[in-house]
């Protein structure tokens, strides 16, 4: 479970919403996609349609992890 984060400048990613919690599947390319849901993650079904957004970004894991993916884009 990933959590995105928009820093409150710019807009937030479409399709996500800023604290939301997402399910990840990692596809075999390497790419990722998200779900609302666990089940929707295992079966690969209903991925969350994203489009762009501004300012700065960024995704926490779960608190059993420590790592946090950020990003800008201009």
């Amino acid at each position: 479970i990933v959590t995105y984060h928009s820093a409150g400048a710019g807009t937030e990613v479409g399709g996500l919403t800023d604290d939301g919690n997402y399910y990840v599947n990692v596809q075999a390319d390497g790419t990722v996609k998200l779900y609302n849901t666990e089940a929707e993650a295992v079966s690969d079904t209903n991925a969350i349609a994203l489009t762009a957004g501004t300012g700065n970004q960024s995704f926490t894991t779960a608190s059993t992890l420590t790592s946090t993916i950020s990003w800008q884009r201009a």
